[in-house]
C-alpha cells in the first residue's frame, strides 16, 4: 500500500514551504505550522501534491490529526486518511490473547461481548474469528436483522451459538471482555459493563468509566517500532507499513507477528497499565470460576 506521512515543521521556514520526499512507496511531507484559519488553504495544497504523487492513504501527525477542518479538506480530495482502526481490529485477537496470559486465564474461557454497528466484511471476519477461540461471543448491534445471517451460519457450519442483541440499555453479567468497534459515548454510557472487565476502546470512543467499576479500561497501544514515531500514533503507522486490504485478519495479524513491530504495552485512562492490574483482575476471574 503506498501511503504518505504527514508532519509539522517544528519552525516556520523561508516561504513556509512544504518539502516533499520520496522513497519507493513512502512518501513524506513536512508541512510549516499553520493557523486554524489557514486549514483549508494547506490541506488542497497537500491535496494536490498527494495528486501529483498518486498517493491517497495518509498518515497524519497528532496535531494534525486533532484539526477537523484539515481532514475534511483532505477527505473531499479523495484521501483516505489512516486513523489505526484497521490495525486495532487485527491486534484484538493478540490482546486478548497476551492479557488473558498474563491473567493466567485460558482464552477458550472467554467470554467476549462486541459492540458493532457497520456491517462490513472486516466486521464479519473479526467476529468469525473470535468465535472461533473464545467461549462465548455476544454482538450488541443497531442492525441485529443484517448480522442474524452471519449467527445462523456460525450455528449450522460450525456449532458455534453467538448471542445477538438488539442496540440500547443492557447490564453484561458474565462477559470479561468488552470490546468497542464503532459505538459512540452516548451508545457506550447505556453499555453497564461487569465490574471487573476489560474494556478495550481504540482508538475513537472512550467509555465513561462507572463509579463502582474495578476493571480495566484500553484505550491505546503501545507498539515498539524501532523509530522515531513519537509524533504519530503507532497503531496508525502500523497499519500504513503493514495491513493488507486483501487479506483477512488473521493473515494480517500473521504479518505483524513477522514484522519487526510488537505490542510492548497497554494505555488506560491513567497512562501505561501495569502488568500487576491484569495479574489483579485474573486472580478475580479465577475465583468467579470455582
Amino acid at each position: 500500500m503506498s501511503y504518505a506521512i504527514i508532519n509539522l515543521k517544528e519552525r516556520k521556514t523561508f516561504f513556509n514551504t512544504i518539502s516533499v520526499d520520496e522513497v519507493c512507496e513512502e512518501v513524506k511531507l513536512n508541512v510549516p505550522k499553520f493557523k486554524e484559519k489557514t486549514s483549508e488553504k494547506y490541506g488542497k495544497k497537500i491535496s494536490k501534491i498527494l495528486k501529483k504523487y498518486k498517493v491517497s492513504n495518509v498518515v497524519l501527525n497528532n496535531e494534525l490529526q486533532k484539526n477537523e477542518l484539515f481532514k475534511n479538506v483532505l477527505s473531499e480530495n479523495n484521501n483516505y486518511i489512516i486513523s489505526g482502526k484497521r490495525m486495532y481490529k487485527v491486534l484484538l485477537p493478540t490482546i486478548i490473547r497476551e492479557t488473558s496470559k498474563i491473567m493466567e486465564i485460558p482464552i477458550e474461557k472467554l467470554n467476549v461481548a462486541i459492540l458493532v454497528d457497520e456491517y462490513n466484511i472486516d466486521n464479519l471476519d473479526l467476529i468469525k474469528y473470535l468465535s472461533d477461540i473464545v467461549k462465548h461471543v455476544t454482538i450488541i448491534t443497531n442492525n441485529a436483522y443484517k448480522f442474524q445471517k452471519l449467527v445462523d451460519e456460525l450455528l449450522h457450519y460450525n456449532g458455534i451459538t453467538v448471542r445477538l442483541l438488539n442496540k440500547g440499555k443492557h447490564t453484561m453479567k458474565r462477559e470479561n471482555y468488552i470490546i468497542n468497534i464503532d459505538f459512540d459515548v452516548d451508545s457506550l454510557s447505556k453499555i453497564i459493563v461487569p465490574v471487573d472487565s476489560i474494556v478495550i476502546t481504540i482508538p475513537d470512543e472512550k467509555y465513561p468509566i462507572k463509579k463502582n467499576f474495578n476493571g480495566i479500561i484500553i484505550n491505546d497501544l503501545n507498539i515498539y517500532m524501532n523509530q522515531d514515531n513519537e509524533n504519530f500514533s503507532s497503531l496508525s503507522l502500523c497499519e500504513a507499513y503493514i495491513y493488507n486490504y486483501m487479506k483477512k485478519i488473521k493473515e494480517n495479524e500473521l504479518l505483524f507477528n513477522r514484522s519487526k513491530y510488537r505490542v510492548n504495552g497497554y494505555i488506560g485512562n491513567s497512562g501505561l497499565i501495569c502488568q500487576e492490574d491484569f495479574e489483579r483482575l485474573g486472580k478475580i476471574f479465577q475465583e468467579s470460576k470455582k
